[in-house]
């Protein structure tokens, strides 16, 4: 169902798009009041997503907003899995995003911010852009959106790591696939590495890893060069990471939080009744305990 924040029409007689610094935006009039809110947001987060590449200049591209789901694989010409609500087109600079599936105003933020960052890597160029690994473009694309795609599909990277049992980040090389399930592994692995190359470089890291790619090197020599350790190591070190007790401590945090979420929803309702039960027989008894024994008469009566 979608969103009242989108069935809000714009006035029919305003034209289908509308000019931007960077950015041009195509659509249904009905659309018009979605493009015309998120304009200025959307510039913002793009010269953002610029900055963090280390890109200044000039890098125009453009939006087309479309309803359904079958509308975002009819614009961008492809067969794309259920749960995509938007697509770039990095060759053409072009974002399309389904207003439907991204059918409230945060979620269109958080879509619009992972599609920008798509687009800002775009500009490195072709040959860079295809030399990137598919689950770094991703990776980079969750942690400047702020969320993980399929979050409520993947199981927890903490314990499943702790016995050995996640996909390597190689199965991610090309894509992530049509299996939900496998792909919300990659999404999650993606944020992770990246995440943790933020934490532990500086805050230029992620753009002085793309210029030096920009200059021909694979991620691996990159990283070799910037920080002396090559991918392989890089990512047995999250691995680590995810097995620490720091983060064995933090997901059992969370699950107690949740357990005693779903404890107190049990036990509550059943003390309250108990209470009220052991209230009425106490009422009970005191009514008793009040009446006059039978043959015997009450203060009053005397």
């Amino acid at each position: 169902m979608r969103s009242l924040f989108f069935l809000f029409l714009g006035s029919l007689g305003l034209g289908s798009s509308l000019g931007a610094q960077q950015i041009q935006w195509k659509y249904d009039p009905s659309l018009h009041s979605v493009a015309e809110h998120f304009q200025t947001i959307a510039e913002e987060d793009y010269a953002d997503a610029l900055q963090t590449l280390g890109l200044t200049g000039s890098f125009p591209g453009e939006i087309i907003l479309v309803g359904g789901r079958e509308k975002l694989g009819e614009t961008v010409q492809r067969k794309l899995p259920s749960w995509y609500a938007a697509y770039t087109l990095p060759g053409r600079r072009l974002i399309c995003i389904s207003t439907e599936a991204a059918a409230d105003a945060s979620v269109f933020r958080t879509t619009l911010r992972h599609e920008l960052m798509h687009l800002a890597m775009a500009n490195w160029g072709e040959a860079t852009f295809a030399r990137v690994p598919r689950w770094l473009h991703e990776g980079m694309a969750q942690t400047f959106a702020g969320e993980v795609w399929l979050q409520d599909r993947s199981g927890s990277l903490v314990w499943r790591a702790l016995f050995d049992q996640l996909p390597g980040l190689h199965e991610y090389q090309d894509g992530f696939g049509a299996e939900p399930l496998h792909a919300a592994d990659g999404y999650a692995l993606a944020f992770a590495f990246v995440s943790r190359l933020q934490r532990e470089y500086p805050p230029n890291f992620l753009a002085r890893l793309y210029a030096v790619m920009g200059e021909g090197l694979s991620l691996d020599a990159a990283l070799l060069h910037l920080t002396d350790l090559s991918l392989v190591t890089h990512e047995k070190n999250m691995r680590e990471e995810l097995q620490s007790l720091h983060a064995i401590l933090q997901a059992l945090l969370g699950h107690f939080v949740t357990l005693l979420f779903l404890l107190s929803l049990i036990t509550v309702p059943w003390i309250i009744l108990r209470r009220r039960r052991r209230r009425a027989t106490l009422e009970e008894k005191w009514e008793s305990e009040e009446e006059p024994l039978e043959g015997q008469s009450s203060l009053e009566s005397l």
